[in-house]
């Protein structure tokens, strides 16, 4: 990861689920970077599921990142976001994650990609 934030508390439930945030994948200089952004929730919209969600949403980023890692970074053409999308029911926590490509800027996070200095 080259920058992970916590962005404060989100909007809780939308008609697609529950919005936790997003890990962008791109190719700088030829190697992997991600960003993870994360939002805060309403306890009143986890329904006591917090551990079942928290746990979806590690194996999601963990598997997004293996996918991408398997991947030849030369071989990228676009940057993607995967969206940590859930729904959360009585029955338990339904992930809804989907990746979309994104453009040359990130919504929120500006151009994290950019080194700010030597690494």
């Amino acid at each position: 990861m080259r920058r992970v934030e916590f962005g404060g508390t989100g909007s809780g439930l939308s008609p697609a689920g529950l919005r936790l945030g997003y890990l962008e994948h791109r190719v700088v200089d030829g190697a992997w970077c991600f960003y993870l952004r994360l939002w805060g929730l309403p306890q009143s919209a986890l329904l006591g599921r917090q551990a079942e969600l928290a746990r979806l949403a590690v194996d999601a980023v963990k598997q997004s990142v293996s996918k991408c890692l398997a991947i030849p970074a030369a071989a990228v053409v676009k940057p993607t976001q995967l969206h940590l999308l859930f729904e959360v029911g009585p029955d338990g926590v339904i992930p809804k994650c989907h990746v979309d490509p994104v453009d040359g800027y990130s919504f929120s996070a500006g151009r994290w990609w950019a080194r700010l200095g030597p690494a």
